[in-house]
């Protein structure tokens, strides 16, 4: 996710073609400053053409150009929730921003998480921004109600490496997820990271639930 963006025209100009009816279409990628490049976001480029022959007659055409502050996207084609004895090899992808595979080097861990004492009761309303008790007390009233977002798995905090594991994304080799079985059901977290052309780090963070049919319980408090 990343905020949204206002369209605004960054460049406008005429040119004539070469003798091979060819061009170069130069402009400034100009970035919108109201996002954070935290979010590390893709600004995608939309170039309109018209061109007119000889006779007047005009043809147009339109193409798109994605250019972010990094150079490469990571993905991991790991499900969401997992049955112990299914665990398996996955495959990582990079590509730049056009879609295109890239052959990188790439680190992935897997951390188990600290899940919560206790199941929490779903929000009736939104989270407050402001907070009349302490969490100590908020507790001590309303024990299964989360104080923030203490709910969120996304928010719980990693606790243990249980696989360091480097590969090249080239190729048909995948990430070994198979020795992580033994493993207790919960919530994981898989960190993915690289560098791309330009040397600048790009992580990618995924979840998996795993459980196993015959643990007599359910893989997650909450």
């Amino acid at each position: 996710w990343q905020p949204p963006t206002q369209q605004k025209q960054v460049a406008f100009g005429s040119g004539t073609t070469d003798a091979n009816g060819q061009f170069n279409i130069d402009f400034e990628a100009q970035p919108d400053n109201a996002v954070n490049q935290w979010y590390k976001p893709v600004f995608s480029y939309n170039i309109e053409v018209d061109v007119a022959d000889i006779s007047g007659e005009v043809q147009s055409t339109t193409s798109s150009v994605a250019v972010g502050y990094h150079a490469l996207n990571l993905s991991f084609g790991l499900p969401e929730t997992i049955e112990r004895k299914d665990l398996g090899q996955y495959k990582v992808t990079a590509t730049n921003l056009s879609g295109k595979e890239q052959a990188v080097n790439v680190t992935i861990k897997v951390w188990t998480m600290k899940h919560p004492d206790r199941q929490f009761r779903q929000r009736k309303w939104g989270e407050p921004d402001q907070f009349l008790l302490t969490k100590k007390e908020h507790q001590s009233r309303f024990f299964y109600d989360p104080y923030k977002a203490e709910h969120d798995f996304r928010n719980w905090k990693r606790d243990r490496n249980m696989l360091d594991q480097k590969l090249n994304t080239g190729g048909t080799i995948k990430a070994n997820l198979k020795p992580l079985s033994m493993l207790g059901a919960g919530r994981y977290l898989v960190e993915i990271t690289a560098k791309d052309a330009f040397g600048t780090e790009v992580k990618q963070q995924q979840y998996y639930t795993l459980y196993g049919e015959d643990d007599g319980k359910t893989p997650l408090l909450t």
